[in-house]
C-alpha cells in the first residue's frame, strides 16, 4: 500500500485517480500556521493516522516526513499567518461501496487567513444527530451537513449551529467543540454524545487539569446551557472563541475563565501576538 503526496496551491487542485473521493471516503486536518510555523502538528498527524487506520485508508507518511512536507508547503507559499489543510483520500478501487483501495492520495494545501475573534451567535440545530453514528468521530471530508447548517444560520443573521443529538444533548458546532462555564466549573460534552474530539478541546482539558480548574465531561441539554454563565468554542484555527448568544439567550463574553484558557493556549505554542 502506498500514499502519493501532492503539495498544491488552493487554486490548483486537479488530482487524478481519486474515485473514492467522490464517495466521500476521505479525511482532513486543518493546522494553524503562526509566524511560519504549523501548530500541534504531531497531534494532527496522530489523529489522521489513527482515523485512516480505523477507516482502512492507506497512510504511510511518517510524522517526520509529514513535518518536512508541511514546512516545505509553508515556505513555498510564504505563509506567515494562516493554515495548512491536509487531505487524505483513498485512490481508485473496484466498484462497490465495500471495496478498499490499496493506495491513497495525500494533499497539502497552504492558505492565508486571519480568523475573526468576535463572539459568535449560535442557533440550535433543527435536526438531531444519532450519537451512535461512527462518522461523527472522524474528521471526514463529507461536510454537507455542516454546509447546510451554516447556510441556515447565516440566512438568519447568525454565525453557526450547535448540534444536539437524539437524546437532546449538545454535541458540537459545525466547526468547533463547545465548553460551558457554570459555577466556576468547566463542562464539555463527552465523545459518546457523538462528536469529533478536537485538538484544541484536548489541549483545554489538559490545561484545566494543570491549572486546577474542575472540568467535567458530561451530557448537557439546552436548558442547562441556557442557565450557564458563559460559553466558548475551540478549534485549531481560532483556538478559543466566546459565544455571545444561543437561540436568543445572551452570555457573558468576557468571563475570566475564557481569558485564562486563551492565554494558556497562546503561551504554550508561542502565539502571544496572535
Amino acid at each position: 500500500m502506498s500514499t502519493t503526496v501532492y503539495i498544491q496551491d488552493s487554486s490548483d487542485i486537479t488530482v487524478q485517480g481519486v474515485e473514492r473521493l467522490f464517495l466521500g471516503e476521505g479525511l482532513f486536518e486543518t493546522l494553524k500556521v503562526h509566524d511560519q510555523q504549523a501548530c500541534y502538528t504531531q497531534q494532527h498527524w496522530e489523529r489522521l493516522s489513527a482515523s485512516a487506520s480505523a477507516l482502512n485508508i492507506p497512510f504511510n507518511v511518517s510524522l517526520t516526513h509529514c513535518i518536512d512536507l508541511i514546512n516545505e508547503a509553508i515556505r513555498h507559499a510564504n505563509i506567515v499567518e494562516g493554515g495548512i489543510k491536509l487531505i487524505l483520500t483513498s485512490a481508485d478501487a473496484p466498484r462497490g461501496l465495500a471495496n478498499k483501495a490499496n493506495e491513497s492520495k495525500f494533499i497539502i494545501i497552504p492558505f492565508e487567513c486571519s480568523p475573526s475573534k468576535k463572539p459568535l451567535k449560535l442557533m440550535g440545530s433543527k435536526w438531531r444527530r444519532d450519537p451512535n453514528n461512527p462518522i461523527y468521530q472522524y474528521k471526514s471530508i463529507n461536510y454537507l451537513e455542516c454546509i447546510q447548517a451554516q447556510r441556515i444560520a447565516k440566512s438568519r443573521g447568525l454565525d453557526d449551529v450547535l448540534f444536539f443529538n437524539t437524546h437532546q444533548h449538545a454535541t458540537e458546532t459545525t466547526m468547533a467543540n463547545i465548553f460551558v462555564i457554570k459555577n466556576d466549573q468547566l463542562i464539555t460534552p463527552p465523545e459518546t454524545c457523538g462528536l469529533l474530539p478536537g485538538i484544541i478541546r484536548q489541549r483545554a482539558i489538559i490545561i484545566a487539569e494543570r491549572l486546577g480548574i474542575e472540568l467535567l465531561q458530561k451530557q448537557i441539554n439546552h436548558q442547562f446551557i441556557a442557565s450557564s454563565d458563559a460559553l466558548f468554542l475551540t478549534n485549531s484555527l481560532k483556538l478559543i472563541q466566546p459565544v455571545s448568544e444561543l437561540d436568543g439567550q445572551v452570555f457573558n463574553t468576557t468571563h475570566p475563565m475564557i481569558n485564562t484558557f486563551h492565554a494558556a493556549l497562546v503561551e504554550e505554542k508561542g502565539l502571544a501576538n496572535n
